[in-house]
């Protein structure tokens, strides 16, 4: 489930505060109501419900494949492991019989293990779409 993009840039961080929009499935990434435009790439933040075990997440449309494994972000002070990034890409159709398509989605999470990043009340990540 896919929460609508907040009008900001990139190092816009007050998106984050703006994150309490009604949610709603989107069937295909042309149907998510993206307006920012920059260098030639379209591009918005959502907030999308946390599956950690997911691999490949579907749609009416298609279904978003893992393309990219746990990414480490790391705290440099303390040398603890404080997120993780996964890449997915939009592939149109099922499994067996699917193209390609232009669209990639970022996603962004802290790590559960670190007891004051735990809130069970908003199970949710951060994800960035790119065309």
């Amino acid at each position: 489930m896919l929460v609508p993009p907040q009008q900001s840039t990139r190092s816009t961080l007050t998106l984050l505060r703006h994150q309490r929009a009604r949610r709603y499935l989107h069937p295909h990434p042309d149907h998510l109501p993206i307006d920012s435009v920059s260098m030639d790439e379209k591009w918005a933040y959502f907030f999308v419900f946390r599956t950690l075990g997911d691999e490949d997440r579907s749609t009416p449309y298609g279904y978003w494949g893992l393309i990219n494994y746990d990414v480490e972000y790391e705290d440099e002070k303390v040398g603890d492991i404080v997120a993780f990034r996964r890449s997915f890409a939009f592939y149109e159709g099922t499994a067996h019989n699917s193209e390609l398509m232009e669209w990639r989605m970022m996603e962004y999470r802290l790590d559960n293990e670190i007891g004051k990043f735990t809130n069970p009340n908003n199970p949710e990540v951060i994800c960035i779409l790119t065309v």
